[in-house]
């Protein structure tokens, strides 16, 4: 039998997130001002603080990169200066 508490609250999840607009200059992963959302405040963040954990980061790394094989995990500007679409807040 299917669970419909489970199937409701899964839509109402999705449905509080909404839908993300952004201006025509965004890009997935960009430089930031220091202050806001930035990796030096996500849960991706690597101890070392120069390294994003998550796949979906690491993936469009490899998409952007020109050039031999890079480590696809390092953040390409400081941490407090650099956020991507995947971004999540550490608690």
């Amino acid at each position: 039998m299917v669970n419909l508490v489970r199937i409701v609250r899964r839509h109402l999840k999705l449905a509080a997130v909404g839908i993300a607009e952004y201006p025509p200059d965004h890009l997935f992963g960009m430089e930031v001002p220091k202050g806001g959302s930035a990796c030096s405040k996500c849960v991706f963040l690597s101890k070392d603080g120069k390294h994003c954990g998550n796949e979906y980061f690491q993936k469009w790394q490899r998409s952007v990169i020109i050039g031999p094989p890079p480590d696809t995990s390092l953040i390409p500007a400081p941490a407090d200066e650099y956020c991507c679409d995947v971004f999540e807040a550490a608690e």
